[in-house]
């Protein structure tokens, strides 16, 4: 039979393998497009939102806060070990979409680390480790939602203990006292609202079991832990009725997994599931109960003195962990809109996740069985540390430059030679210093100030032999001139000398008030104002704002000052800063005149705002003749020192 006219057929058919040769034409330029050039704008935007403001200071206070960590973890016998960056695809990560997975030349998939905690576990097994403590300090990585941009990079601080068995659970109570300790030893976290939750695998199981819920543990986990992240109670609900669960089993489980309270009442609510006696739930409740006991007494003992909570919903990364999980909780300013908690650390522990590693190589013949291996470990966020330290606003030690003295020259006939042997004569003598190019002492103070550094060592082109040592002291430089054979001597007086004057005249947090005004009972500290002339009025809130900025930002400042200090928050930016620092003078009315058409010569733009900041920093000169005036840019956070 044949069809009197199949020209619709035929059109039907040409349409859909066009489409057809489109879609696969699609996915080859898709698969090719990652062998071609990348555009310009992929390459800007990729890694754009990695870039860090204010690099200096934000490198100081890393630093800082991962060597106050690093200290810690030496103290309780840690040693540095970094495990392979790569993993071979895991079922530990097969649930988290966040894990950021790349695929080899081969065509195997590996990830990146989503944690340092699975990869140690991995190293520990295949290596037969009974015995380490060790520390690591690295990064992890998060994929983001948004396809195109390099994924989140967060710093871990790891410390883990691997023994051959738990003992008496005293290293699952030390690595909540070493995060006990850290807390404590850092500026700004100690006023914060700390809490520990504890939780236990086997009270996990108990609380599923008592549920009837016998297998699939890990489905309900996934669901469990979609309902702890703020989805819709109904559709968990639902998720679970697909499984097989009853309406009862269902209200006891969230009534379980919902409770939060201290060990004594949590025990007492567990009673339903432990005064069954020969049940499997009763065994492992009882167990969980048990250990957590012992861990809280020991933890009491070594001296942690957080509030401890019970938390039988604590399911974060429940797959890695067999026995203890513990989170240290703390309220950040950044979470309080959503009247939300941080969580700063995370551990447990994962003698389980060990031996599921032991038994690919065992079922290979490859190691000894007869090997026992424990591990407990905690992670603790760098990142929110240093976001915990930066809100309590008393980070001055933080940023202590990395610098005593800085080595520099004015003059063209000064040889290399002479500024290289004024150097390596410093370094040999343990003087951290550095050689930087200026044309001005003007430019020299400004790089120093960038740099934090305290110590200018000059050569000049007219003083042979000698040097001159600038010192920031108090509310002045000092000047002295020294022979190069005597510098590095005096040297280590100086810095000697100024690292106990910084110890004597910190002022802590609390003298600094709340208003535009800094001050204590101390004549030797300094009594801050802060002035605003801006081009348009500022509402109080944001008054307030830049004030509480300027307070921060200044802060290691004032500490060395004495006497009155007036800082000139202005709407300008860091030109017009340096500018009006580098010409004004105010000798005389017909000096300051002249010094004034020169700066509105450089910024005709801001002329009628400059001749307003110039008259009110001259009546200002003429008011307080020995006061230091700050000029503050409220637009990209710059400040210069008029003397």
């Amino acid at each position: 039979m044949t069809l009197q006219n199949d020209r619709p057929l035929r059109n039907y058919c040409n349409r859909n393998w066009c489409r057809l040769q489109l879609l696969k034409r699609r996915r080859c330029e898709k698969c090719l497009g990652t062998l071609l050039p990348v555009t310009a704008a992929q390459d800007i935007t990729y890694d754009m939102n990695v870039v860090i403001p204010n690099i200096t200071k934000s490198l100081q206070l890393f630093h800082y806060v991962k060597e106050t960590v690093k200290n810690i973890f030496h103290l309780h016998g840690g040693q540095n070990l970094s495990t392979p960056l790569l993993l071979p695809k895991s079922k530990y990560y097969d649930a988290i979409d966040s894990c950021v997975k790349l695929m080899t030349h081969s065509g195997s998939i590996t990830s990146l680390p989503h944690d340092l905690r699975v990869s140690f576990a991995r190293y520990v097994a295949w290596n037969n480790i009974t015995f380490l403590r060790r520390y690591a300090i690295e990064r992890v990585y998060r994929e983001k939602k948004v396809f195109g941009f390099h994924p989140r990079e967060l710093y871990e601080c790891a410390f883990d203990v691997v023994t051959p068995n738990p003992g008496n659970f005293v290293t699952d109570a030390e690595v909540l006292f070493i995060v006990n300790e850290i807390v404590n030893a850092l500026p700004g976290l100690k006023n914060k609202k700390f809490f520990i939750r504890l939780n236990h695998t086997s009270l996990l199981k108990a609380v599923l079991l008592h549920c009837g819920i016998k297998d699939r543990h890990n489905d309900v986990f996934n669901i469990l832990s979609d309902a702890k992240e703020g989805k819709v109670k109904l559709q968990v609900k639902t998720h679970l009725i697909s499984l097989g669960l009853s309406d009862n089993s269902i209200t006891t489980l969230f009534n379980l997994i919902e409770m939060e309270n201290t060990f004594p009442k949590i025990m007492s609510a567990f009673q339903i599931i432990t005064r069954k006696k020969s049940t499997e739930a009763s065994t492992l409740a009882k167990q969980g109960l048990q250990e957590l006991k012992i861990i809280i007494q020991n933890a009491e003992a070594l001296g942690v003195n957080f509030n401890v909570v019970i938390a039988p919903g604590l399911l974060f990364n429940v797959r890695q962990y067999s026995g203890m999980m513990c989170q240290f909780v703390c309220e950040l300013k950044k979470k309080r809109r959503r009247g939300g908690m941080d969580v700063l650390a995370a551990g447990g522990r994962y003698d389980g996740m060990i031996a599921s590693y032991r038994n690919v190589k065992e079922e290979a013949i490859i190691l000894n069985k007869e090997l026992q291996q424990s591990a407990v470990g905690i992670s603790i966020s760098l990142d929110k540390l240093i976001q915990a330290v930066q809100e309590g606003g008393d980070f001055s030690e933080a940023t202590t430059s990395n610098l005593d003295a800085v080595v520099c020259s004015l003059g063209n006939k000064i040889a290399p030679r002479e500024r290289f042997l004024v150097l390596t004569d410093l370094w040999a003598a343990g003087i951290r210093c550095c050689l930087i190019e200026a044309s001005s002492l003007e430019e020299i103070q400004e790089q120093c100030t960038e740099l934090s550094v305290s110590h200018i060592i000059i050569l000049k082109e007219t003083e042979k032999g000698t040097v001159r040592i600038r010192s920031w002291d108090r509310d002045r430089f000092q000047e002295k001139v020294v022979k190069i054979p005597d510098l590095v001597e005096n040297m280590q007086r100086v810095i000697k000398l100024w690292n106990e004057g910084c110890a004597e005249h910190v002022i802590p947090l609390s003298n600094i008030k709340n208003d535009s005004r800094i001050s204590s009972g101390d004549s030797h500290e300094a009594i801050v104002s802060i002035l605003f002339v801006t081009m348009e009025k500022l509402s109080a809130n944001t008054r307030k704002r830049y004030e509480n900025q300027i307070k921060s930002q200044l802060d290691s400042l004032f500490k060395r000052l004495s006497g009155e200090v007036i800082v000139l928050a202005l709407s300008v930016d860091s030109s017009v800063i340096r500018s009006l620092t580098s010409y004004l003078d105010f000798e005389s009315e017909r000096v300051f005149q002249n010094s004034l058409k020169v700066v509105i010569e450089r910024h005709q733009r801001h002329k009628k705002y400059l001749m307003e900041i110039c008259d009110e920093m001259y009546e200002l000169k003429l008011k307080h003749t020995n006061a230091i005036l700050i000029l503050y840019s409220i637009t990209d956070y710059f400040y210069k020192m008029f003397l």
